[in-house]
């Protein structure tokens, strides 16, 4: 079968495509209905074009295939333009200063988020600096690495949270001498406040999502796998059952799409749901050109960064604590088994060893 024609005609000083090899470039490449169809010299892939096919010229700029991240908090990312940031921030002080400052601009009652601390950040600030900072602002602010959150006493109360609340299963609460929630929260222990926590959905996250596909295309990402969030307990729109990550991105499709190749997960309880709705890894979605439905999520662990992945053996530094495994082998078998004959990929956060290799046992079990 011939192939087509390109509809659009892409030249630069230098062009480097996927199918050409080592240091091999062309001058031109030719793309029809979104892939692309030949590379070569300017003249050749233009004089191949259908004639009415656009020509862009980029100068002197190299022209490089684009970047797909298959791991990404897109829908998280988004939000994190509404809170504190705190990655950049040099020590713990400077961390509670600039949720102070924050604060500060909060209608009375309102919620503070933020995201970026780390362990060593906190360790050098006092238990109660949250509290004397937001005062009685409900916060809620979570680490660089997304599997611990630093709650205000305020959120805690509306939360139910006390001295008698258990943990919950894989999670963890932090605790004073005492016995007393100190605020921070590790892995499922963060569903004991999330769901309150105000959030942007629906038009509310139309500006930070635009802002950021536009962030994401200036570095060359032209796409994304959406990887989910604590929040997906708690959906939106019509798509509302499938979490919050995956409707919010199909609630704003029309922003979305053509925008960025999205494979969009979904969280494991979601499975009978998406399968119910004929939904396979893989497919493309109904009426969209570049979002397509991907995996179900689970987490077996945490991150080393809070110290919440699950080890063999103990940290060599933080509390010397071997992590927390978030399932159990059936029920990772129960997911495979469940997910499996629905053509429903499953994706399973693993980062220690211990997680690793229940995971991997779990797959070895796993009927074909």
């Amino acid at each position: 079968m011939r192939a087509s024609r390109a509809d659009l005609v892409v030249c630069g000083e230098v062009v480097v495509a996927a199918e050409l090899s080592g240091l091999e470039t062309a001058e031109a490449i030719g793309i029809s209905a979104g892939r692309v169809v030949n590379t070569g010299t300017r003249r050749d892939v233009t004089d191949a074009a259908a004639p009415a096919a656009r020509v862009v010229d980029a100068g002197h700029a190299a022209v490089i295939p684009g970047l797909h991240d298959f791991h990404m908090h897109l829908v998280g990312l988004a939000r994190t333009r509404g809170g504190v940031r705190l990655d950049d921030a040099t020590n713990g002080v400077e961390v509670v200063d600039r949720l102070r400052a924050a604060a500060a601009e909060l209608d009375q009652g309102a919620w503070l988020t933020g995201r970026g601390w780390s362990e060593a950040q906190l360790s050098s600030v006092a238990v109660g600096a949250l509290d004397e900072a937001v005062g009685e602002h409900p916060a809620f602010v979570t680490s660089h690495d997304g599997h611990s959150a630093w709650a205000s006493s305020a959120a805690l109360r509306l939360a139910g949270v006390r001295a008698a609340t258990t943990d919950p299963r894989g999670g963890r609460l932090e605790r004073d001498p005492h016995g007393a929630p100190t605020g921070i929260l590790r892995e499922t222990a963060l569903d004991l406040v999330a769901p309150l926590v105000e959030r942007r959905q629906g038009d509310a996250l139309r500006e930070p999502l635009d802002a950021t596909l536009r962030e994401l295309a200036a570095f060359g990402i032209t796409g994304a796998s959406e990887a989910g969030d604590y929040t997906d307990a708690n959906g939106i729109g019509g798509d509302a059952a499938l979490g919050d990550s995956y409707s919010s991105l199909t609630d704003l499709a029309g922003l979305v799409d053509g925008r960025l190749r999205l494979t969009l997960g979904i969280p494991v309880d979601a499975i009978a749901t998406a399968a119910s709705g004929g939904l396979r890894t893989g497919a493309m979605l109904e009426d969209r050109r570049t979002m397509r439905f991907g995996w179900a999520k689970e987490y077996a662990d945490g991150a080393l960064g809070s110290g919440t992945a699950a080890l063999f053996g103990s940290r060599s530094c933080g509390d010397g604590g071997t992590g927390i495994l978030r399932v159990d082998p059936d029920e990772l078998d129960a997911l495979f088994a469940a997910a499996r004959p629905a053509g429903i990929g499953l994706a399973v956060h693993a980062i220690g060893d211990r997680a690793a290799a229940t995971v991997l046992d779990a797959v070895g079990r796993a009927p074909d």
